[in-house]
């Protein structure tokens, strides 16, 4: 029993990945050889954590996609993103406040850093899927009586430590409901509290005009997507965006290279490259023609007779009209 020749078996039998990575084994995204250049940081290289060459070069191309004030680039997933971002807004003892249906991550950063969680319920569809989380959702907890000890219908369960230092939410969720989080990140900031989104989901939705538009543009502070997920990228390549000054930069810097690995691959930087060389050039084909294969399926499933598509709200009108058609 060898993993590699396992892996290669199943590469082989040529399924169709419905799965990450985002790149799908698409030809058009191909990578070099792993051997010839797995490279960490050598002589005649950049540095990931002193950047001042091509990934420094990298990391501008990236702020300028994505509209963002500060990027940095990840090569250990989300969860090093998540890990830098709580790191950085709180210190021990410090309360946040999250979505119950937060990451994995976000708990463990809890544990790590000896926090305190608050959380708050997601409302759920006639499905069962957990909904987006609402501005009322968050101005409920944090403007309610926090003295209340009986918290009943009426009165929802308020923070009984103090107020939180960062807010932290999931938007997409991994069903793809999203938050209000435009609402949400005015609101927080007239509070002075920093908003972290895990947008692990959703590095596509600023890309185009038929997505929803990203946490970046929403007015977020602290930003993670993974690469890799939705986008043409190897496995563990994300990104982590900062906007505006309530999280200290200096604390970031610090905490993102403590909490990633001291010999970043160069295969997965170059990975990050070669995606965001594709969304440059070729973002507006890519997302148009994904786009009209997305309306080809909701059409083509809309008479199921065991299984209901839900379609997207931003995509209900064209939908409603491509079957008048």
């Amino acid at each position: 029993m060898s993993l590699y020749h396992d892996l290669i078996e199943y590469t082989n039998k040529q399924y169709t990945p419905l799965h990450m990575p985002g790149h799908k084994r698409n030809p058009l995204f191909l990578q070099p050889e792993a051997y010839q250049s797995d490279i960490t940081e050598i002589p005649g290289f950049d540095s990931l954590y002193e950047e001042s060459g091509p990934l420094l070069a990298l990391k501008e191309r990236v702020q300028r996609l994505y509209h963002s004030e500060n990027s940095f680039l990840l090569v250990n997933g989300s969860t090093g993103g998540l890990l830098t971002a709580i790191r950085s807004a709180t210190k021990r003892g410090d309360t946040v406040l999250m979505a119950r249906n937060c990451h994995c991550a976000v708990y463990h950063a809890i544990r790590m850093f000896g926090l305190h969680a608050e959380y708050i319920q997601p409302d759920y569809d006639i499905y069962g899927i957990a909904e987006g989380i609402r501005l009322e959702q968050i101005q409920q907890v944090l403007e309610c009586n926090a003295t209340s000890d009986s918290p009943t219908a009426e009165t929802p369960p308020t923070l009984t430590d103090k107020r939180p230092s960062l807010v932290i939410l999931t938007s997409p969720t991994y069903e793809g409901r999203i938050s209000e989080l435009k609402a949400i990140a005015d609101y927080l900031h007239e509070q002075n509290i920093p908003l972290l989104v895990d947008e692990a989901h959703g590095a596509h939705l600023s890309l185009h005009p038929a997505f929803a538009g990203s946490a970046v543009a929403a007015g977020a502070d602290l930003v993670v997507q993974s690469l890799h997920k939705t986008l043409p990228a190897l496995t563990q390549t994300a990104l982590l965006h900062v906007n505006g000054s309530l999280v200290s930069l200096d604390r970031i810097r610090a905490n993102f290279k403590m909490l990633q690995t001291s010999s970043p691959s160069f295969l997965l930087l170059s990975s990050v490259d070669q995606c965001i060389s594709a969304l440059e050039e070729r973002a507006e084909a890519l997302y148009s023609a994904l786009q009209k294969n997305l309306l080809h399926f909701y059409n083509t499933t809309k008479n199921l007779k065991l299984l209901h598509v839900i379609v997207p709200k931003q995509y209900e009108t064209t939908y409603n009209d491509s079957l008048s058609h």
